[in-house]
C-alpha cells in the first residue's frame, strides 16, 4: 500500500470511529507530529485553533448511550455533571445517577440534585447534600477516589454552612483533612496554612484536591494524595 493510500485508510478509520461514537468534532494536539502530517489534516478540513487542529462533525447524532446524559425539563443536574459522573463509573438514566462500589452507594436524583449515601459516608450539617455547585461535584469525586483507594468508613462531607473557617475541611476521613483548592496557594501561604492546621491538633494528614477533567475528551484522572502533617 502506498503512503497516500495508507494515510487515507487511517483517516477514514478515524472519521468512522468518531461518527460511531457521536463525537461533534475531532481534536488533534499540535505537538508530536510533523509539518506533513498537519498539512494533511488541514487539507481534510481541520481548522487551526490555539492548541489543536479541529474538525467539526455537525451532522453526527448522539448514540443512545450518550442521549441518556441530556437533561430533561426541570432537571437540576446538568449535562456536564452527568457526563463527568458517567466517566467516573456512575450508572446514568433519566431519573438518577448511581454508583455502587463494593457495597457502598452514592445516588443522585436528577430532578432535585439531592444525593443519598450509604453507611460509609456522613453529611455534616442539617440539610440534604445537593449537587448544586462545583464544590459539591468535587466532594463527590473525592468520595469516589476514596472508595477506589479502599476507604469505606468514616467519610464526612461538610455542607457549605459547616465550613466555619478556612481550617474546616471539605471532606475528612478520621484524622485526614481534605481541602478543595479553587486557586493554588503560594509556598508561603501553604506553609502558614499547614502550621495553623497542626496547631488545631485535629489531623495527622492533609490533602489539597484540585478538580481536573477534560470535558472535550472525557476520561478519568486521580488527583487525591496526602501529606503527613508532621513531615510538612
Amino acid at each position: 500500500m502506498e503512503k497516500d493510500e495508507a494515510n487515507d485508510a487511517l483517516y477514514r478509520h478515524l472519521l468512522e470511529g468518531a461518527i460511531a461514537q457521536g463525537c461533534c468534532r475531532i481534536l488533534c494536539e499540535k505537538k508530536g507530529g510533523n509539518d506533513e502530517f498537519y498539512s494533511y489534516l488541514l487539507e481534510k478540513g481541520f481548522v487551526d485553533s490555539d492548541e489543536y487542529l479541529a474538525l467539526p462533525l455537525p451532522e453526527v447524532k448522539l448514540p443512545m448511550r450518550d442521549e441518556g446524559l441530556l437533561p430533561t425539563k426541570g432537571d437540576t443536574v446538568s449535562f456536564e455533571q452527568a457526563y463527568f459522573l458517567r466517566e467516573q463509573n456512575f450508572y446514568v438514566d433519566k431519573k438518577e445517577l448511581r454508583l455502587d462500589w463494593q457495597g457502598e452507594k452514592i445516588c443522585i436524583f436528577r430532578k432535585t440534585g439531592v444525593c443519598k449515601f450509604s453507611n460509609a459516608f456522613e453529611v455534616v450539617g442539617e440539610k440534604d447534600f445537593v449537587l448544586d455547585s462545583q464544590r459539591a461535584l468535587s466532594q463527590i469525586d473525592i468520595c469516589i477516589q476514596l472508595l477506589e483507594m479502599g476507604v469505606k468508613e468514616n467519610i464526612k462531607l461538610y455542607l457549605p454552612e459547616e465550613k466555619s473557617d478556612a481550617l474546616t475541611p471539605d471532606v475528612s476521613v478520621g484524622r485526614w483533612a481534605i481541602f478543595i483548592s479553587e486557586e493554588p496557594m503560594s509556598l508561603i501561604e501553604r506553609r502558614y496554612f499547614l502550621t495553623d492546621l497542626k496547631k488545631t491538633g485535629l489531623y495527622d494528614r492533609v490533602s489539597f484536591y484540585e478538580f481536573q477533567f477534560d470535558f472535550e475528551v472525557g476520561g478519568r484522572k486521580l488527583t487525591l494524595y496526602y501529606t503527613d502533617l508532621d513531615k510538612a
